[in-house]
């Protein structure tokens, strides 16, 4: 019988407060940036956490709170989205095997070109 993992349970009380911690940093620092740098400010940040995650910055845009206009957030919140996919596509062409690659630019290429144009005409 195969031994289960050491790991931490991703749903023990410790995890989860963690992770509201992370959260609560996230939305503090996105609402202290769109007031001192407004929309210049909105795209920086979505870059920084589309490089780990586009779950806080979701939330932190779509808080009642974050008085964002609608069509702002949404672009600020693809362009967090393609950063997030632009990354992890350079991950799979850094360490990947070449019939990796190409199912990698196939699938995450085309609608990474989309969400740029989208971000531009939009």
């Amino acid at each position: 019988m195969a031994q289960p993992e050491s790991g931490t349970n991703p749903l023990n009380l410790s995890s989860a407060l963690k992770m509201a911690i992370a959260f609560q940093v996230a939305l503090s620092l996105m609402e202290i940036v769109r007031r001192e740098f407004g929309s210049i400010g909105l795209y920086a940040s979505a870059g920084v956490l589309g490089l780990t995650d586009v779950d806080a910055l979701t939330v932190s845009l779509s808080t009642p709170s974050a008085q964002v206009p609608a069509d702002l957030a949404a672009r600020v919140l693809a362009f967090g989205i393609l950063i997030n996919t632009v990354l992890k596509m350079g991950v799979a062409m850094g360490i990947g095997r070449f019939d990796f690659r190409r199912m990698v630019t196939v699938a995450l290429g085309g609608p990474a070109l989309a969400s740029g144009a989208g971000i531009l005409l939009f």
